[in-house]
Formats: structure tokens, C-alpha cells, sequence
């Protein structure tokens, strides 16, 4: 589990009470007392052309360095597959071993990250309020939840969250210390918010949620991204945010062209399984969020 130091407070939960995380639910094989490894599934229903569809994420496969090689891996992923299929799922993962995947029907889906340099985000020369957070209340995250619910537009990939799901988000959030959401308000309230990560020479911004129409809150968050990527020597911010987001309509409009995010950072890919493990890819051409990497 070192390998997915946010997971590891997730799973000694989740063993010590019985109790999962939203559809978060971890499968592991052990040999005694040992944990040979672990995966996890995550049932997710995601905005796809118009309607909402169920997908299976499959998160943290892991094996202990001892046990490699042994097919421990693929005894989990057997398992878990079964269960896909009978559930008649496409099935989703990310991974930085795409090739370990392809024999189980995976097929890498291209993701296409956007990236500015930061002194051109400096947008506004007035900004509302912001404030950054590392972790949240719940009457907050409530908050925020409506935001997500009725301001946000159904891009496609976007994850339908309930109750549970948000205290699952909200739990990640504080397992992952790179990571903070950026709150605007407006009359005490909030008004938008950002999720960031802090990377070694960037600053990703994984989710940016106001409603479109709202300019002067989609400036100050920017505003406030470019300020916190000066202060921490961050030349890039990369935008994973879908093609279709309002934020690049916003950038068209000021004649500012962000561009394919510069080399320096492997991200992992991205791959998808049709329902059943048949060939062809269901999710091709999908973004998916990474504020919703299971």
C-alpha cells in the first residue's frame, strides 16, 4: 500500500470497521496473516452524451514487492473483472503500466491536458475573495456540492455525486496534502472553487466549478491560481479540464491560447474496457476528471 499513500487510510478504515467509503470498495488476497496485495472497485455514474451512465472504476492494484511476479495481480483482477462483466459495465482504471492492462481488454483512451504559463492567468485587477482550503467542513462541502449540482454545466465525464461520494471526495482531500481547494465568495458565501494540485514546476487544476456566466468569479480564481503558482516558483498552471469547459471559452474571448501542456511530468494514462471485455473502446474520446481519479 505504500505504493498509494492517499488509499492507505482508506483501507485500515475499511478493515477496522466493516464500513466502505461511497461504492469505494477494496478486494485484497491474503496468504494468512499477510496481505499479498489489494484492488479496488468503484462503481461511478458519469455524464456521457446526454445521459448519465454506469461505469466500474478499478483503483490500486497492488501487490506486495515480495509477492511479485507470483500472479497475484491477476487473480485479483480476475476477480474483479467477474464482477464488472456481470454487472454489464464498461470498466476504467488509471495506470502508469498500460501494457500490464491491454491483455484484460484495456485500451488507453489519449487524454489532452491544456496548459498557460502562469503570469498570463493574472486576469482581473480586482479579484472577490478567495481562500485556499486543505481540508473542509460539512456544511461547506455542502455548499460546494450545490455548487457542483446546479451551476456547474453536464460536460461529458462529468461524476454524479451524492451525499456519500462527497464524503468520500472530502476524505481524499485530506489524505492528499499536494492538494487544496480555492474558494471564491461573494456576501459570504461561495461562489466557485477550484481543486489544485502543487506539482514540482506546475500547478494542476483538476476541477474549476462556478457558473459560467459568472466571469467575475471564474477571474478571481485564476487571478488567485497565478498569485499562489509566483509565490511557490510554478512557471506552468495545466488545466485537466474537458475541451468543452467554460474556462476556455473565457480564455478565447481575452485572446489568450493556452496550449498542450509542456513535457517534464508523466502523467498516467488513462484506459477503458467495454462492458464485457469486448474489443473497441465504449469511452473513446472521454476526458475524464482527475478530481475524480478513483
Amino acid at each position: 500500500m505504500d505504493q498509494f499513500p492517499p488509499d492507505r487510510p482508506l483501507l485500515e478504515t475499511v478493515m477496522e470497521t466493516g464500513r466502505g467509503f461511497s461504492t469505494w470498495t477494496p478486494y485484497a488476497l491474503f496468504c494468512g496473516e499477510k496481505l499479498l496485495g489489494n484492488v479496488s472497485l468503484m462503481p461511478l455514474r458519469i455524464w456521457v452524451e446526454g445521459r448519465f451512465q454506469e461505469v466500474m472504476g478499478i483503483a490500486s492494484v497492488a501487490t506486495d514487492p515480495t509477492c511479485r511476479r507470483m500472479g497475484v495481480a491477476r487473480r485479483l483482477m480476475d476477480h474483479c473483472l467477474a464482477i464488472t462483466d456481470r454487472q454489464g459495465l464498461a470498466g476504467v482504471l488509471f495506470t502508469s503500466l498500460p501494457r500490464v492492462y491491454e491483455p484484460f481488454g484495456f485500451c488507453a483512451v489519449e487524454q489532452t491536458y491544456r496548459a498557460i504559463a502562469a503570469e498570463r492567468l493574472r486576469v482581473a485587477a480586482s479579484t472577490p475573495q478567495c481562500a485556499w482550503n486543505e481540508s473542509l467542513s460539512g456544511p461547506m462541502l455542502g455548499l460546494l456540492a450545490r455548487i457542483y449540482r446546479t451551476e456547474c454545466p453536464d460536460y461529458n465525464g462529468k461524476v454524479d455525486r451524492d451525499a456519500a461520494y462527497w464524503e468520500f471526495y472530502r476524505t481524499l482531500l485530506d489524505a492528499s496534502p499536494p492538494t487544496e481547494l480555492l474558494i471564491s465568495f461573494r456576501g459570504g458565501q461561495p461562489s466557485g472553487y477550484a481543486r489544485c494540485e502543487l506539482e514540482s514546476d506546475r500547478i494542476l487544476v483538476t476541477e474549476l466549478c462556478a457558473n459560467p456566466s459568472d466571469e467575475n468569479t471564474a477571474e478571481g480564481l485564476l487571478a488567485e491560481i497565478a498569485d499562489r503558482a509566483s509565490r511557490r516558483s510554478a512557471d506552468w498552471v495545466t488545466l485537466a479540464l474537458p475541451p468543452d469547459h467554460f474556462v476556455f471559452r473565457f480564455f478565447q474571448n481575452r485572446a489568450i491560447l493556452p496550449e498542450r501542456e509542456p513535457e517534464g511530468f508523466r502523467r498516467e494514462t488513462f484506459m477503458a474496457r467495454p462492458a464485457g471485455g469486448h474489443t473497441g473502446v465504449s469511452l473513446a474520446g472521454l476526458q475524464w476528471s482527475l478530481a475524480d481519479k478513483f
